[in-house]
C-alpha cells in the first residue's frame, strides 16, 4: 500500500496541495504553490507567497477585507512596492503601514543602522544576512560563506554541509533542507516524492 501523506496548514490538515488551495482561494495558483514546494519552501511560506499579488484573494487587515494588496497600500497610505516588500521580509502584519521601519541590528554590541550595513561589513549579501537572522543562526555565523551551513550527519557520516549532503543525494537543498526543518525521519530524505510535508509517523 502506499504511503498516505497530509499537509498540516495552520494546525489544519489536508490531504493534497490541492485541497490546501482550494481552502485558501487561491486553487487558480495552484501550479506556483506546487513549484515553491517542489523548491523546498516550508508550507506557511509557500502558501503566503502564492497568496501575493493574488487579484481575487481578500486580504484581512485591522478587520478590514481588501480585495487586493494595492486596495490595501492606499489604505495604508504606502506604495504597494513597499508593502509587498514588508509582507515578503516576515514584517509584523501589525508594521506594515508604519511611516519608517527601523531596521537597526546590533551585531556583537555593536549597533549598525540596517541589515545592508552589517552585511557589507560581514561580506555577505542582505538577504542572506537576514534569512539567517530569520532562521535563528547563532550570531557568530551570520558572516560565515553562504556556502558553509551546519556540519551534518547522515547514516553515521559526518557531511559539512546541507548543501554537500545535497549534493551526494542529488536532490535540490532547499529541499532536503526542508524535510529537515519538518521533522522527516533521516531515512526518508532521499525520497523521490518531492512534496515538502509534516511527517506524521
Amino acid at each position: 500500500m502506499p504511503l498516505k501523506t497530509t499537509i498540516t496548514y495552520q494546525g489544519k490538515r489536508f490531504k493534497s496541495l490541492k485541497s490546501l488551495a482550494e481552502s485558501q482561494g487561491i486553487l487558480k495558483r495552484l501550479w506556483k504553490l506546487q513549484k515553491l514546494v517542489k523548491e523546498g519552501l516550508n508550507i506557511d511560506d509557500a502558501v503566503e507567497k502564492t497568496k501575493i499579488n493574488e487579484k481575487d484573494k481578500n486580504i484581512e487587515y485591522d478587520g478590514r477585507n481588501f480585495k487586493t494588496y494595492k486596495a490595501l497600500a492606499l489604505y495604508l497610505k504606502i506604495e504597494t512596492s513597499t508593502l509587498l516588500n514588508r509582507i515578503k521580509k516576515g514584517v509584523p502584519k501589525k508594521n506594515w503601514g508604519d511611516d519608517l521601519i527601523t531596521y537597526e541590528i546590533k551585531y556583537k554590541g555593536k549597533t549598525y543602522p540596517s541589515a545592508n550595513q552589517l552585511a557589507k561589513e560581514l561580506n555577505v549579501t542582505p538577504s542572506t544576512l537576514r534569512k539567517r537572522i530569520r532562521d535563528n543562526w547563532p550570531e557568530d555565523k551570520w558572516g560565515e560563506d553562504p556556502g558553509k551551513l551546519y556540519q551534518i550527519k547522515y547514516k553515521g557520516k559526518n557531511y559539512k554541509s546541507i548543501n554537500h549532503l545535497a549534493k551526494s543525494m542529488n536532490i535540490p537543498k532547499r529541499l532536503l533542507k526542508g524535510r529537515i526543518d519538518k521533522g522527516w525521519p533521516e531515512d526518508r530524505w532521499m525520497e523521490r516524492d518531492n512534496r515538502i510535508i509534516n511527517f506524521q509517523g
